[in-house]
């Protein structure tokens, strides 16, 4: 299940939130039964994690998990929402200096994220951290979507998006804002068509991961960061922020991409081992 929807279904749920937030999540559970029964690209996405986080279980109580993957995967969508409808309405626990003290000048601080959690919301805090912010995120397909979400606001709150589909302009834009000191985040595991991808293992299994943002951490001097942002509650977040250093024993181009992306992997499956019903069928898993 991803952001699909009609500015007619959006309408609906914006007179929810009006009601209370309660109310938008109490009928996300009518709405996660709907696309249990019709998006079957979506629960089948949904099976092939759940068989690798939760080996041996039945079909039908993955069916059961899959229905509350969709709920939560909903929450972050209404939180967002909620967001966009009111900034104050949404907390995010963030260690902005922190992350200010990981920065360096000339060489900036890339963010591995994830399809995880609520990241969109994340994307809205990061320019209170005081550096020029770069997204690197493909256009959204859905107008409506688009709209709702506010995505296309983004450069009115000082955000940069680059399209990784641009290829190599892409790649150069990203060196070019790592070497203005400026934060470059970027999805790390959902490969996009048509990209070059590398496996790993998560849960035990061969995992296609896009092998561009573990390039770039293996080439560049920038330090390199995952950043979960974990729903705790109602319209409430904390970020997980977990530094990432290869051994001096990786050498070379390849050696440390697979570095990166081994660290990135322990990551995710670590937080995914404690919060599972944060995976949302947009990832690839």
């Amino acid at each position: 299940m991803s952001a699909r929807g009609n500015n007619f279904g959006f309408a609906f749920f914006d007179f929810l939130i009006s009601l209370g937030v309660g109310h938008a999540y109490a009928f996300l559970h009518i709405v996660a039964f709907h696309y249990l029964l019709f998006d079957r690209k979506a629960v089948a996405r949904t099976a092939a994690y759940l068989k690798r986080r939760f080996p041996g279980e039945s079909s039908l109580k993955r069916l059961w998990r899959t229905h509350g993957i969709f709920v939560e995967a909903g929450r972050v969508l209404v939180d967002l929402r909620c967001l966009e409808r009111d900034p104050s309405s949404l907390t995010m626990e963030c260690d902005a200096d922190r992350i200010r003290r990981l920065l360096k000048p000339g060489k900036g601080l890339l963010m591995l994220t994830a399809h995880i959690g609520n990241w969109q919301a994340l994307m809205r805090n990061l320019p209170g951290l005081g550096a020029g912010i770069n997204v690197v995120m493909r256009p959204e397909d859905n107008p409506a979507v688009a709209e709702w979400l506010g995505v296309e606001r983004a450069g009115e709150e000082g955000i940069a998006l680059i399209n990784p589909e641009k290829g190599p302009d892409a790649a150069l834009e990203i060196v070019a804002a790592l070497s203005r000191g400026e934060v470059v985040a970027i999805m790390a595991d959902k490969p996009l068509e048509r990209s070059r991808s590398v496996e790993h293992e998560l849960f035990g299994v061969p995992t296609a991961f896009p092998e561009g943002p573990f390039l770039v951490a293996a080439i560049s001097e920038a330090p390199v960061v995952t950043t979960i942002p974990k729903r705790d509650g109602k319209l409430k977040y904390t970020l997980e922020i977990n530094e990432i250093e290869v051994s001096a024993d990786a050498k070379g181009k390849k050696a440390r991409r697979d570095a990166y992306l081994a660290e990135y992997a322990e990551v995710l499956e670590d937080f995914l081992t404690r919060h599972p019903y944060s995976w949302t069928p947009a990832g690839e898993i």
